[in-house]
């Protein structure tokens, strides 16, 4: 009989470390995601992110509220050549990976690795200015 006993109390020590091992390994996976919030909401490469996204999804609202002002009163002026312009650069999906992130003052280059293109894989920079706080992407 004291053979069992120690038995189940075994069984719920193990239990109870298997149990343990459970929380903490979800912490560590969670925490980094949850508790930092996923990165720098107001970064040059999360303005580059929200860029790709608008024209991945062909949200043209979206692309040119990411434009610094210059940009965006060349739309306003030639909305027409703009249309055009949005329709070449949305054919994507675009897949890319960002390879660095540079800034200096109120400008910054975001460098990253194209995939998925007729060349292969080819590396290219974004540049940013910040405007009222926010980054914005100077596409011309």
């Amino acid at each position: 009989m004291k053979w069992q006993g120690n038995q189940r109390e075994n069984k719920e020590t193990m239990r109870k470390a298997l149990v343990a091992t459970c929380v903490l390994f979800l912490l560590v996976a969670i925490i980094p995601v949850v508790g930092c919030g996923g990165g720098d909401k107001n970064s040059p490469t999360e303005a580059v992110n929200k860029f790709f996204d608008a024209l991945n999804e062909k949200n043209f609202d979206a692309y040119k509220s990411l434009l610094v002002e210059e940009d965006r009163k060349r739309i306003e002026r030639d909305p027409f050549e703009a249309d055009e312009d949005f329709e070449v650069l949305s054919t994507g999906p675009y897949k890319y990976k960002v390879v660095k992130e540079e800034i200096e003052g109120d400008k910054a280059i975001v460098v990253l690795e194209m995939q998925g293109i007729p060349s292969g894989t080819e590396t290219g920079e974004v540049k940013l200015v910040k405007e009222n706080g926010k980054w914005k992407v100077d596409w011309w």
